[in-house]
């Protein structure tokens, strides 16, 4: 596991939000979180990330009308860790099961005030070892799929280990997944590929 924690704060079977317990501490878009339950394990993709007013019925106000800006604010208001919070919403994507590993949605969601962890880069290789969750990032309705699958796919080539051809396999399970969807494709496949400076 890696730094980042939240606590589970909704929950259905295909995906859960977990509250940061610093608001201004979230896991990048497309990171790999997880949350064990007894023996079961169960892995989501983040596909947003909010931060709020606490109180479902305010909304923040500018604090920085007397020229703080930034980090002043912040120095000058410490209430705001007590007033805001950040929701992580993630898309569910397998789960470990004993000594098995299944890229299906698992019997039951992690339960509500469970902990939920970024994954680390040995977790995140051993869960991209195959390539099969995709579908579930390439159908999801809730997300900005594209740009979701395409900061993923970045995300998880930076941990694989050399030799480990992680986006050939990528290309080939999308391309599967895409066969008639072409436009599509290149447009995930252009948003992985690192910018170039014109």
């Amino acid at each position: 596991m890696s730094g980042w924690q939240g606590e589970v704060v909704e929950t259905r079977s295909t995906e859960f939000v977990a509250q940061a317990y610093d608001h201004r501490s979230v896991p990048p878009f497309g990171a790999l979180l997880c949350s064990t339950v007894e023996r079961r394990t169960i892995y989501a993709v983040v596909y947003q990330v909010a931060t709020t007013g606490i109180d479902p019925g305010s909304r923040p106000v500018v604090r920085g009308h007397t020229g703080l800006r930034d980090q002043a604010i912040y120095d000058a208001n410490p209430d705001l860790g007590q007033v805001l919070r950040t929701d992580v919403s993630a898309l569910i994507v397998g789960f470990h099961d004993g000594p098995t590993l299944r890229q299906v949605l698992p019997p039951e969601p992690p339960p509500l005030h469970w902990t939920v962890y970024e994954c680390d880069a040995e977790v995140c290789r051993a869960f991209g070892a195959d390539t099969a969750y995709l579908r579930s990032l390439v159908d999801a309705v809730q997300a900005p799929t594209d740009e979701l699958i395409a900061a993923h796919v970045r995300l998880m080539d930076s941990y694989a280990g050399a030799g480990d051809a992680y986006l050939p396999r990528v290309g080939r399970e999308l391309a599967e997944l895409l066969r008639s969807d072409y436009p599509r494709l290149r447009s995930i496949i252009e948003r992985v590929r690192p910018s170039r400076v014109r």
